[in-house]
């Protein structure tokens, strides 16, 4: 009888060491899928230029904001944190479910980033098709010239008139040829329009075709 036991406890053991490793290397090989849908880095100069006079910038020629776009880009989407934040609840999943797989869903359906801008880039007009790149502030008779100083703003719009696009710098992923980038229409002084939205693109052998528009904002 003791021998019974002996053997039933050995083959329990066995099943369970075996399910804990098949479990592990689920895991990690759910971790390197996710690790490659997280991937996305900026794109060279030349690219993200090419990206924006053929593909992004057509698109304002329809809308009031025409090709007008803040000097500076707002911060794209912070890939890293996502990846750690999704990495961490799958670990969590997995030590009660072995049978989890990942989906690209968790890094597409993404909250809202902040509105921030990148000050250590500035887009360069002179590479701009037909664009207008509108800059930090406008001088006002003398006075403050800050950004955020009301008159400087009312001079910002007599020049440029209302309406223009905050676009973030494109970032791309090689593993999944798709690109993302943000936009912000500022319509009205320091509050905005409250519409924000987020472009994807896939790349294909003729160029890039957009696959879709999500909005974080309906229009206020």
């Amino acid at each position: 009888m003791r021998n019974i036991i002996f053997i039933l406890f050995a083959l329990l053991f066995v099943d369970c060491n075996h399910s804990s490793r098949l479990k592990a290397q689920r895991l990690k090989d759910t971790l390197t899928e996710l690790k490659k849908i997280a991937d996305f880095r900026p794109l060279s100069k030349y690219e993200a230029y090419a990206f924006m006079n053929g593909y992004y910038l057509p698109r304002l020629d329809s809308l009031r904001t025409k090709r007008k776009i803040f000097i500076h880009p707002l911060t794209g989407v912070d890939f890293k944190k996502l990846f750690n934040e999704d990495s961490a609840k799958l670990e969590k999943e997995y030590s009660t479910d072995s049978a989890h797989k990942v989906s690209g869903a968790a890094l597409t359906s993404l909250s809202p980033p902040s509105l921030m801008l990148d000050k250590k880039f500035s887009w360069d007009g002179k590479k701009l098709i037909k664009a207008v790149v509108v800059k930090d502030y406008e001088a006002n008779s003398g006075k403050d010239n800050s950004y955020d100083n009301i008159d400087s703003i009312k001079a910002w719009h007599r020049r440029y008139g209302y309406g223009y696009m905050c676009v973030s710098y494109p970032q791309y992923n090689p593993y999944t040829k798709r690109l993302v980038i943000r936009e912000w229409l500022e319509n009205d002084l320091f509050c905005g329009t409250g519409r924000e939205s987020k472009f994807w693109f896939t790349k294909t052998s003729s160029g890039w075709r957009v696959e879709s528009i999500r909005w974080f904002r309906k229009d206020l």
